[in-house]
């Protein structure tokens, strides 16, 4: 026959008897009583803590350990830290304290760490605990890009290069960088993005006397995310260098057939100045004469040589008062660098007409005497 279990925590004991009647019409009953234990107390989980091993104790990366600490009225029969079965070790039977461990695995990147405690009287009460993850699983490493304001540098030039990382990062200086040809300095601080993103910028100066079409700036993995995960190497794009002036040379030849202005010269009005040009100075530059503060330019042309001349007009009458010529050339190459080159030349001046005087020894002659 059965009972009501609801009612053996009432009594705790039972009371069974039997009566049976013979054929005569005799009967007889017998009783027996047995005691019930009765334990319907669930067991008592206390979780404390949880922590991760690493340098922040609410992160954790590959290879940290994740520590729970937590009681129990009861033997624990199961406990997990994020989904994993953890470590377990009785610290105090006494008292019932327990550790469980994790450590950290390369797939676990974002799980939830929660501790889930499980624990079982012998009398067959079961109780499960639950304590919230309290640290962030971060397996993920860093990752940069880096870009330059500027890919094509000349003399004078600078660029902004900008490092954007995919997340907040340690130990990142501008030792972690490496630029070709050049410098850079002027590391910002770090700026936050909206995405999450972080930036850095620096200043890229390039190298003097550089001509170079094959640069990019590097970064190594001497950095690290907040977590602890190394770092990633990345690279620019690449960029441009010509820091080489171009070289010029110019020469005045000589002016008039003697390098002497006169005096039918300057009535004639005008003069030409000639002269070379050299070094990577090409056709269509421009040649400037400054002669008594007065300016003249003209053209680079070719000649059946293949030299490069320059043929240009100028007042006689600056030639008489300078008596100077200052020549200068400019030049640009392809990638925008100018030199200037300047020479001086000295040109005589005579525009006094000679004189005579004409004189006699004796003024009064006669026949048959000479005089000078």
């Amino acid at each position: 026959t059965g009972v009501q279990t609801c009612a053996l925590p009432i009594y705790e004991n039972v009371t069974a008897s039997v009566a049976t009647t013979d054929a005569a019409g005799n009967t007889t009953t017998v009783t027996a009583n047995h005691a019930v234990g009765v334990d319907v107390v669930a067991p008592t989980i206390e979780i404390t803590n949880e922590a991760s091993g690493n340098a922040t104790t609410s992160l954790a990366k590959v290879g940290d350990t994740i520590t729970a600490n937590f009681t129990s009225t009861d033997p624990v029969t199961s406990v997990t830290i994020g989904g994993h079965a953890a470590q377990l070790t009785l610290v105090n039977a006494v008292t019932g304290t327990y550790t469980a461990t994790y450590v950290v695995a390369s797939g676990d990147n974002a799980i939830a760490t929660d501790v889930v405690v499980t624990s079982r009287d012998t009398a067959g009460n079961t109780t499960t605990q639950t304590l919230s993850g309290r640290v962030t699983v971060d397996t993920v490493a860093p990752t940069a890009t880096i870009t330059l304001s500027d890919d094509a540098l000349r003399i004078g030039d600078t660029s902004t290069v900008t490092i954007t990382f995919s997340e907040a990062v340690s130990g990142f200086s501008l030792s972690d960088l490496t630029a070709n040809n050049g410098t850079l300095s002027n590391l910002s601080s770090a700026t936050v993005n909206a995405n999450g993103t972080v930036t850095y910028t620096a200043t890229f100066t390039p190298n003097s006397n550089i001509e170079d079409t094959t640069n990019v700036v590097s970064l190594t993995t001497g950095y690290t995310d907040t977590v602890g995960n190394t770092g990633t190497t990345a690279e620019s794009a690449n960029y441009t260098i010509d820091t080489l002036a171009p070289t010029a040379t110019i020469t005045v030849n000589t002016v008039t057939s003697d390098n002497v202005i006169n005096q039918s010269e300057l009535a004639a009005g005008n003069v030409p100045v000639t002269g070379t040009v050299g070094g990577d100075v090409k056709v269509g530059d421009i040649v400037t004469l400054t002669i008594n503060g007065h300016t003249y330019v003209g053209g680079v042309t070719a000649n059946l040589a293949g030299e490069l001349t320059y043929s240009i007009d100028v007042l006689a009458s600056d030639l008489v008062a300078d008596e100077n010529v200052t020549a200068s050339v400019a030049t640009t190459d392809a990638a925008g660098n100018t030199t200037t080159v300047t020479a001086n030349h000295a040109v005589g001046v005579d525009v006094v007409a000679p004189t005579a005087t004409i004189t006699l020894s004796d003024d009064t002659l006669k026949i048959g005497r000479a005089h000078v």
